[in-house]
Formats: C-alpha cells, structure tokens, sequence
C-alpha cells in the first residue's frame, strides 16, 4: 500500500528505515548479550514507533506485524520467553517482512510479503521459548492466562452480543498444561487476524482479481486449519465441538455465497467470541447495561473510579489520538441524539457502528484497553438493534450517552499526564461541605481550544432557546439545542470540569420531558434554561480566565430544576420597569470583551506561504543588488585611487603655462592643486609640453572615458534593476498586507448574536415585547472593531428598549404592533463599515432634549435656536446627558451614549442619529475597515517662530484621513468672511466655517517677516452631519500610511489618533477629524473672551455653600455609612430614623435632595415619596430611594410613588450613588 502523501512518504521513510537500522542493530547486541535490559527497552521503544506510525497512515499490515513483534519481545522482557534461537528467527522474519512492507509503502513496488503467514509465524508456539527458571510462567494461572491472551491483537471488529457460554471441562483443561494455554490462545488470536483479512480484502478488493481469489482462499484454509488445530487440543468436549461446528458452518456459508464476508461477518464473529468466552468468561464482559452504566445521574464526573486509562507517552500520536477522538464521540454524540428520534435510519445506526468501531481500534492500537473495552461494550450494546431483535428505546439512548460520557472521561485520562490528573475521590453523600475545586484549565492549547468551541456551543444554545420560545413545536431545532448542550458535557467531562458537565446534563434533562412531548416548552422554562446559560457561561470564563465564578452549584441546578423559593415575578405591563438583564455572552468578567482566536481557512494561509517565498526570491534578488552596487563602489574607489596615484612629469614651463590658462579661462586667480586628476583631463589646453606628458596625458583621458562608459553602465543595469525589485517587493508586500488584513477580519454576526438573548431578557424585565431583527451578519470586519464595537453597541440597544419601545398597550393605542422591532444592520461601503441600529418606537422628544440641554449646561438657549434639529438630536451623546426622570443602577444615569461616541471615535469612526417623532430612532455608526492602514492626505504647516527659543521652527507635515475629506479647494482672504463670530466662506451656496489648522492645534504663532499668502490651501471636511474648513499652508500628497498607535503613556491626545512614518523617514501626526471638529468650539469660546476681561475678572474667594441631603433610614448601620459616603462626596447631611421623622426634617428644613430606604418603621420609604410630592414645593425635589427591594414590582412603586431614582443594596456602588445626585441636583 503506498503512501499517497507526498511530504507524509518522505517523513515516513525517513522515520521508519532510521527505526528498522536501530532495531537491526539492537537485535544483534541482544544475540550477544541477552541480559541487556537497555537494548531490550530500546528495541521495544522502536518498534512502538514504527507500529504508531504505520496506524496513524492507516499501514494496516505494518501495524498488526508490529504489534505482534512488540509483543513477543515483551514476552522475552518480561521472562515468559526465553531468547533462544527460536524467538530469534521469528523476530528475524519478522523484521524482514516490515522491511519489505514498509518498502513498498514508500515505492508503490510489491512486497510479496503474507502479511498473515508472517503474523502465524510470529504467533507460532511458543513451547520452546517457555523458561524452565520461572515457574509462574510454567503454570500460569486462570487470570494470567487471561490476561496474555488478551495480548496478541487490540484490534477488534464489530460483534453482535456474546453468548455467555462456560465450559468448566474446558477451563480446568486450560489451567492443567501452560503449552495446551498459550496455545490456545495463539490459535484464537490468528483466527482474529484472519478474520480481519478477509473482512480487509472485501472493503479493499485486489487489483489483480485472480491473484484476490487465491489469497481469499488461503485465508479460509487457514481457518478450517486453525479449527482443526482447536478441536484437537479440545478434545471431547461437546459444547465446544458445536460451537466449532457452528462456525465452520459459516464458513461454509461464506465460500457458498461467493466469497462475500459481509454477509457472513456477524455470525462469524459472534462464533469466535463465543469460542473465546468459553475458554476465558471472564474476557467478554457484561454489555451496556442497568449494571453497567446506571441511570442517568446528574453528576457525571470527570474521571471514573472503576476504570483508568493507559497515558500515550508519545507526544505526536497523543495528540493524534485526542484530535481523532474528539471527532469520533462528536459524530456518536450527534449521531445518537438522530437515532433518538429517528430509530428507523439504519444509514445513521451502520455510521454510528463505524465509528465506535474506529475509536476502539485506535484506543486497542494506542494499548489504551479502558477505551477499547468500554467501546467494545457500547457496540455490543447496539448489535441487537443492528440485528432488528429489538428497538432503541430512550432508555437505552440514556445508557448510551452516558457511556460515551465514561469513555470521554476515560480518554482525558488518556491524554492528560498522571500527575495532572484529578485523584479527587467520589464525595460521600453525607459531605454536606464539599472543597471547592479549581475550574482553570491549565493547559494552554487546550484551553484556548475549549475558549473558541464552548464560546460556538453558547451562541448557538442562546440563538436556539429564543427560536424555541416563538417555535416551541420546531424538534428539528430541539434537537440541535441538545446535541450543542450535549457536546458542552462532554467537553466538560472530558475536561475534568465535574460542575460545568452536571449543571450541563441538568440543563439537558429539564429539555427531555419536552422531547418526549411529556411538557410543553413555556416561558417559565426558558428562563429557567436562560439562567441555566449564564450560569454555564460563568462557569466556562471562570475555565478560560481562572477568575472565580462564585457560583453555587447547588443554587444554579435548584434554579434549573425550578425548585427556588420564590417564583419569578410575572412581568407587568403596566408601567415600564428598568431592572438590569444581562446579555448573554455580551459580558465578560474583566469588562473587556476580546477575541482571542480567529478560524482561518487554510486556503489563505496557503496563499500567505505562496507569498511569502515569493518574498524570499525577491529577497535573494534585492541581495544581489547590494552585490552590484558594491561593485561599482569598489570600481570607482579603484579608480580615484589609481588617479590620484598616476602623476604626469610635465615639465616646469608647462606647468605654468598651464596654470596661466586655467586662470585665464576661469576669469580669476585659483589655488587648486595642479597635481589632481581634475587638472591633469585639461588636454584641451594647448601648451609647450614634452612628448611623455602629452603621451600619458592622452592615456588617462581615453582610460577615464573607458571607465566612465562601464560605470554608466553598471548604473544603468543597477538602476533598472532596483526599480523592477522595487515593484515586485511592493506587489507582494500588498498582497502580504492585504492577506493578513483579511486573516483579522471576521463576520459581524461575531457579536451580533450575543444581542437576541440581552433584547429578550430587558423586553421581558420592562414588560415589553420586542424582535431584534439581524440584517448583514456576514459583512467581515477587523477583529479589533468587532472587540471595541461590542459595548457601543450593548449601550445603543439598551437605550432603544428602555427609552424608546413603548409598551404593548401604547403601541396598540397609537396603531403599531404590540410587537416592536429592533434592526440590526451592517453593510459596507467602499472604504467603511455601517452599522445601524433602528427601531419603530416613540423617537426623540427634541422639547425634552432642549430642556435637559439648558439643566446641564451643555448648550444655552440662544445656541439651540440657532442649532439644526439633527444637531440637537446629538447632543444626547454628550457626558452625562439622559433625558429620564427615573433612575436606576444601569440606566437614566447620563452614562451610555457618551461611552458609545468615544469608542467610535477612538476607531477613527463617527456616530450620528436620526429620528422622526413617533416612527422611531436610528443611530448610524461609520467605522474604518482596518485599524492598521490608512489612506491620508498630507498637509503642511511651515516656518512657526517659537517664542521661547527665538528660533523658527522647521515645516511640519500632518495626515488626515482621507474618509473625512470631502474636497480641497483654494480660497482667496476676501471670500472668508464673519457670520456670527466665526470665519466663514461659502461653498456651493452654503456657509461652512473655517479655522487655520495651527489654531486647532495650539501651535506657535506663525513667522512675522512671512507675507500673507494670495490665497489659502482649504481642505473642507465633513464628519456625520457637521462640516468644517480646514486652512493649511500646503497640500502635499496622497498615500497609504502605516498607522502607529499612540503610547501607553500618551492614552489620549486630543486632535491626534496616532502617527506614521513618512519615507523621508519624518515622523508625521495623524490627525483625528472627529476631535478637530468639536475643538472648533473650544477655539471660538476662547476667541471670544478678551484677555483684559480676563485679568480684570474678580477672584472667588468664597466656596460655594454645601447642597444638604435629608438622609431617611432606620438601621444604624446602613445609615451611618451612606452619610459618611455623602460627606465625603461634600454634601451635608441629615439624617432621620423613619419615614414619620424624615417628613417632619423635611417640613422644617430647606433639602436639595431627599435619600430614602423603603422598609421603615412609621412611615415607609413609599408613603414618604407619597407624602412629598402632594406638596408643590417639592414637586421637583430629587428623590432617591435605596433599598434591599428588587423585584420589577418594587421598581414600578417606586416610580409610580414619584421617586426620580432606584438603586438597590445588593448591587450597591457608592459611585452609583454620588453620580446620580450629581445628576438629579
């Protein structure tokens, strides 16, 4: 069998003919020295190489001899053999027949080797190699003899169920003579490998038919031999007779039909265990059953007390086994769930079998026997149902399933270091404290792997629980629901993560009464289940950060199992509540959300390998240049110095008349040396010279134009080759950059679908019903945006349901679907990234906006008159802007849309809204499509005098981003002229103020002595809805700038977002549109304050007089607390016991605001807000209320008493509080 791969042949080769030479020469040092236990290891190591190798390439023949070679020498190890000449031919043989086998994987050339004559002969009795020194070998015991004969093969092929037949005449036989044993023994295992033969040659039929023929043939007289050699060593026992009879009826059968094994395959195997079972019971266990595999618990645990698993010393087939593995149980996991529901697809159950099949021949090749026997056990438990004898009912899916959980576990085992492993043991029942264990997984590459898997299987269970809760009568999509949480188990258990996998297999089991159609999927049990995640997904940050979840998983399956004290409040829709809901998967426990792995098709990594030798040719190339300009330097220091070395014998006259000429011709006197090669190319100068200097003149001059011509020439090939390397380098470093660009960029839907589930859950705690719809989740853009876009976008959406979805029934009332729209849309454009997030609610109240815009100072009266309506809808993205009269922990608090801004600026983007009142809002962000390159325009700022140091400084280049300019035009100093005390001009009919760039930037004034140009360079540029002319002294250039993030020291410099590097090697600013816009404000501000007004102005000496709190609570504790945080926060603070004694306070005192708990003696804290505001006086008074109270009902009385903020103490932050008096006062 050749090796198709060609770079797998040549690591083959390389591999094996190194192993063979070893193993050549080990053997002979064994000859000579059979007591070398160094030699004996390494030989064994070899061959353990070789047979790893050849199973992974799928060299079935390779690996069976190999296993059988191993075996036999570690039969000579362990002292059961002795290493006489025997074993020493048979190793020899065998060792010839992996030459020829590996040979011919390499070359495609025939062997000619029986694979199975080979392997009869490496099983040949071993009587003569039995150790006359060690008695155990000579009388093995029952068990050891089990044990050894359990070794020759690991691999085993599908069986149906065993029949449990004893025979007591056969095992005292067994035990009475160790030859009759072993061989035995011997005789069963060639029958296996004879067996796997005949099944090999019908999966992969001969090329040569006649030659396929007789090599089937052979094999079936090897059997009915081997048979006979059984009977034989039987004897008279009758049961065994049977069964033999029994089996050579199948093979009877078999030559009948053809030569077709397939047909025949199950009553044949089922023969030969039942043969096995008779000589050894206690080979075949028990199938999956009730014994087995218990019911279902919920606490399936990462490791299994009964069994442990062999740990794969090799590295490379280690982790060739846990990658082929994994993909194993996912497809059994997945495949088992599809049987479930569809028991009749006999294509799934024959998949199903196959691939079981496979993870037990790999976990016998690997000597991983926990694997491969509880394999062997799970495909036992599915042979009746193969053989139509009986139906997969759910029972037997859930004995099922649970196997695959212990052979996960018994894996992890298998491919995690002992002294990793957990050695925790199960915890008795009566431990009612159990020690809390560490989630983090240490391993890196595993860790990063689960990150990116159980990141896919959340999204997907939060995308399919919504689906679910409008479709509850979609199984397709219940399915995929339990397959997801399903693989979340597992991957948990495989894991060693006991809490992740039982509050995953709670969650799954709260589905199956679904499943079955015994429950309907309601409200209350998606909840349940949305708590269910987010639990899980604390759970798996805990795993990925080794942050604590503080998770009690007690209270998280009680919640699942619905078994928590108090039912969840009914939503109301009364009025709207604001009670925080978390997104699910929008939150990490560090605030920072970040991707950490990107997918990448490895079709572009090709296509970067491809450019990246490209790269290396143009590399060598560019090197070759360097050769060449070294030549010519070389030629032309050769030539200076043999100038300079060559002086001319002119004779005195001649000198000077020469000289005399020079100055004549020159029009003046000159010092120059005559002795220099300069002057001695002066041949034109006709004097009296003698005959050797006119000679060597001559000489030089036509030397000199000799050279001249070959340095041009040098040049000329330098120069056009240069330019060529010079394009080519710049081709594939574009297409380098561009491939890279493209490896970063990764689907919007990356962060879209964290949305559906956080809308869901903040509709439903406000009593509202709202739909996100998803437009353009495919649209790719740069990882680091997707990163930075996540909490913009979480605040936008927040802001859409709690400010601008009215409730159904005033939806209703004014026509609209009870039901609302959020749209989430992304699209791109020639050179950004859109993304819009709309909705049909109530819109802008731009009377309110107004309103609250006067309060804070944000803007004065006069400005907003002169403002345009989208002007004042943007100012609500101003710090500390909210339009809400009812604050809470989250929302109302000014805190949101400001962050939104900043972020979007901070990636060189902008925001802008729009809205119609009544029909809904949209906010549009615009974002670069890379943060790594840009397109800029280059500008110049020159000849500043810098007062301090008396010096003019040189001229300055800056950048902007092309994105942000709309046209650059020259302007003339008459067309500027003033409109409300700002410099204006006109363009296209419309007034656009403009601004010299050194003003924006605060820069030296310019040079005095400079006169004032005609005309000025004006860049016009237009950010959102707001446009602005830019006056530089220069336009430079366009081009592709390599943008330079500023330094960790320099977090945030106002007008600048980075820097690049010129090719003159200058280093140029970037500058950031967004911010010279709104410092255009900050500059008229200033321009408009006279310096005189300044100085003349009056110090304050006096501190304004404190705001006073009224401070209502009645335990002692808290009260004393909050008054010692609002003091240091500067108010003054009253405090009273109760609500009765608050009121008098009140009554009697002048407060700028009112602090209330709820639960009071006397007068709670609703009946005082109650009380207040039937008084006009205070019908504007802040009032806060601050209580243990959190439910949605609570809230709502709260608002509905007349309180203007609700924060609750369990989430209590004393910044929370301080901030929203601020705001409210």
């Amino acid at each position: 069998m050749l090796i198709e791969d060609e770079e797998l042949r040549g690591i083959f080769q390389e591999a094996s003919e190194d192993g063979l030479q070893k193993i050549k020469a080990g053997l002979a040092v064994l000859r000579e020295n059979p007591d070398d236990t160094e030699t004996l290891e390494d030989l064994l190591r070899e061959s353990h190489s070789l047979k790893g190798n050849a199973g992974m390439l799928g060299l079935k023949d390779i690996a069976t001899l190999t296993q059988q070679w191993e075996h036999l020498l570690s039969q000579v190890k362990a002292g059961r053999v002795n290493f006489d000449d025997e074993i020493q031919q048979r190793l020899d043989e065998g060792l010839t027949a992996l030459e020829g086998l590996v040979r011919e994987a390499i070359t495609g050339d025939p062997s000619g080797v029986q694979t199975f004559y080979v392997l009869a002969k490496l099983m040949g009795s071993q009587e003569s190699g039995v150790s006359s020194d060690d008695p155990e070998a000579q009388s093995p015991t029952p068990t050891q003899a089990q044990t050894d004969a359990s070794q020759p093969l690991s691999v085993v092929r599908p069986r149906s169920q065993p029949q449990e037949m004893a025979s007591e005449t056969a095992s005292q036989m067994a035990s009475e003579t160790a030859s009759d044993t072993v061989e035995v023994d011997d005789i069963l295992a060639e029958l296996e490998a004879q067996l796997l033969a005949l099944e090999d040659h019908d999966a992969e039929p001969a090329a040569d038919q006649t030659e396929g023929t007789i090599q089937q043939s052979d094999r079936i007289e090897s059997l009915f031999q081997n048979l006979s050699r059984l009977e034989q060593l039987t004897g008279d026992d009758g049961p065994l007779q049977i069964l033999i009879q029994n089996w050579k009826q199948a093979l009877m059968t078999l030559i009948e039909s053809g030569g077709s094994f397939e047909a025949e395959a199950d009553h044949l195997y089922d023969g030969l265990d039942a043969i096995r079972a008779h000589f050894h019971p206690r080979l075949s266990p028990p199938p999956l059953s009730e014994a087995a595999l218990p019911s279902p618990s919920p606490a399936p645990q990462g490791t299994v007390s009964q069994e442990t698993a062999n740990y794969i010393e090799d590295d490379e087939l280690r982790h060739t086994f846990q990658q082929a593995s994994q993909d194993h149980l996912q497809k059994l996991y997945d495949g088992l769930l599809h049987l479930e529901q569809f028991p009749e697809d006999r294509a799934k159950l024959e998949e199903l079998l196959r691939e079981i099949h496979s993870l037990k021949g790999d976990a016998g090749m690997l000597g991983v026997t926990a694997v491969a026997q509880l394999a062997h056990d799970w495909e036992q438990e599915l042979a009746p149902v193969k053989s139509g004898q009986v139906s997969l009912n759910n029972e037997q899916c859930d004995r099922l399933l649970m196997g695959l959980d212990r052979i996960r576990a018994l894996i992890h085992q298998a491919i995690t270091p002992p002294e990793n492993r957990s050695n925790r043991e199960p915890e008795e029942e009566n431990n009612s404290a159990p020690v809390a264990e560490s989630r983090y997984i240490e391993d890196e590459e595993l860790r990063q792997a689960f990150q990116v898997a159980s990141e896919d299987h959340l999204q997907k269970l939060d995308a399919g629980l919504l689906y679910l809760e409008e479709h509850p009568q979609d199984q397709p999509k219940l399915d995929e629901v339990l397959r997801e949480i399903h693989s979340i188990k597992g991957d948990a258990a495989m894991l060693g993560m006991s809490d992740m996998a039982q509050l995953a297999h709670e969650w799954e089991q709260q589905l199956l009464p679904v499943k079955q159609g015994q429950q309907a999927f309601d409200s209350g049990l998606c909840d349940r289940l949305g708590d269910g995640i987010k639990d899980l997904r604390q759970l798996v940050d805990e795993a990925i950060s080794n942050s604590p979840a503080h998770l009690s998983l007690m209270e998280s399956l009680a919640r699942l199992r619905g078994e928590t004290g108090q039912a969840a409040p009914t939503p109301t829709h009364s009025k709207p509540s604001t009670r925080p809901a978390e997104s699910s998967g929008a939150d990490n426990r560090d605030g920072n959300y970040r991707i950490d792995t990107i997918r990448v098709d490895t079709q572009h990594l090709d296509a970067l390998m491809t450019t990246a030798g490209e790269l290396t040719v143009t590399k060598i190339r560019i090197a070759h240049r360097l050769s060449e300009i070294e030549e010519v330097v070389a030629f032309w220091e050769e030539w200076t110095r043999e100038a300079s070395n060559t002086p001319l014998k002119l004779n005195q006259p001649f000198q000077n008349e020469l000289q005399k000429t020079v100055e004549q011709h020159r029009g003046g006197t000159t010092r120059t040396n005559m002795n220099g090669p300069v002057h001695q190319m002066t041949g034109a100068i006709q004097a009296p010279v003698s005959e050797t200097a006119m000679l060597n003149l001559y000489r030089l001059q036509e030397q000199n134009e000799a050279r001249l011509e070959t340095l041009g020439t040098l040049v000329n090939r330098l120069q056009a080759g240069i330019a060529e390397d010079t394009a080519r380098l710049e081709t594939l470093a574009d297409d380098i950059e561009e491939g890279v660009r493209t490896l970063r960029l990764l689907p919007l839907s990356t962060i879209f679908n964290l949305y559906p589930r956080l809308v869901r859950d903040l509709a439903r705690s406000q009593g509202k019903e709202v739909h996100l719809k998803i437009i353009g989740g495919d649209t790719r853009a740069d990882k680091r945006i997707l990163e930075d876009m996540k909490d913009p976008l979480t605040h936008i959406i927040r802001n859409a349901i709690d400010h601008g979805i009215e409730s159904p029934e005033e939806r209703q009332r004014q026509g609209k679907p009870s039901k609302a729209t959020i749209t989430l849309r992304g699209y791109q454009t020639a050179s950004t990234i859109a993304i819009e997030v709309s909705d049909d609610g109530r819109g802008l109240d731009l009377k309110k906006i107004k309103k609250t815009a006067i309060k804070n100072e944000v803007a004065s009266a006069l400005e907003l008159e002169t403002m345009t309506p989208n002007q004042i809808q943007n100012l609500i993205f101003m710090p500390g802007f909210s339009t809400r009269n009812f604050v809470t922990e989250v929302s109302g608090r000014g805190v949101g849309l400001d962050v939104v801004r900043a972020n979007v600026e901070r990636l060189k983007g902008s925001v802008q809204v729009n809205s119609n009142p009544g029909q809904g809002c949209s906010i549009h962000l615009q974002l670069g499509t890379t943060l790594a390159t840009a397109h800029v325009l280059l500008l110049e700022v020159r000849h500043i005098y810098h007062e301090a140091t008396k010096t003019v400084l040189p001229r300055q280049a800056y950048a902007l981003p092309v994105e942000f300019v709309q046209t650059a035009l020259m302007i003339a100093p008459d067309d500027i002229f003033s409109l409300e005390g700002r410099e204006t001009i006109l363009h296209n009919n419309q007034p656009i103020s403009v601004v010299h760039l050194a003003d924006i930037l605060e820069l030296p004034i310019r040079v005095q002595s400079e006169e004032r140009s005609t005309s000025f360079a004006c860049i016009l540029l237009k950010v959102g809805e707001d446009w602005l002319g830019l006056l530089v002294d220069r336009l430079i250039d366009e081009q592709d700038a390599i943008l330079k993030p500023q330094s960790k020291l320099l977090k945030r410099v106002r007008n600048v977002s980075g820097a690049t590097i010129l090719g003159t090697g200058e280093v140029c600013m970037v500058l950031n549109p967004v911010d010279i816009i709104k410092s255009v404000r900050g500059v008229h501000r200033r321009a408009n304050v006279s310096p005189e007004l300044v100085q003349s102005a009056p110090v304050q000496a006096e501190s304004p007089a404190k705001q006073m709190l009224l401070l209502v609570e009645d335990s002692i504790t808290t009260r004393t607390q909050e008054k010692r945080i609002l003091e240091a926060a500067g108010y003054g603070v009253v405090t009273a016991v109760d609500g009765l004694d608050g009121y008098n306070k009140l009554r009697s005192g002048r407060f700028d605001a009112v602090v209330s708990d709820i639960q009071m003696p006397n007068l709670d804290g609703l009946e005082l807000t109650a009380r207040i505001r039937c008084h006009q006086e205070y019908s504007e008074l802040p009032i806060v209320l601050v209580t243990s109270l959190a439910t949605d009902e609570d809230r709502r009385r709260g608002a509905d008493a007349g309180a203007n903020a609700y924060i609750t103490k369990s989430s209590f932050n004393q910044d929370v509080l301080v901030e929203t008096l601020q705001r409210l006062i």
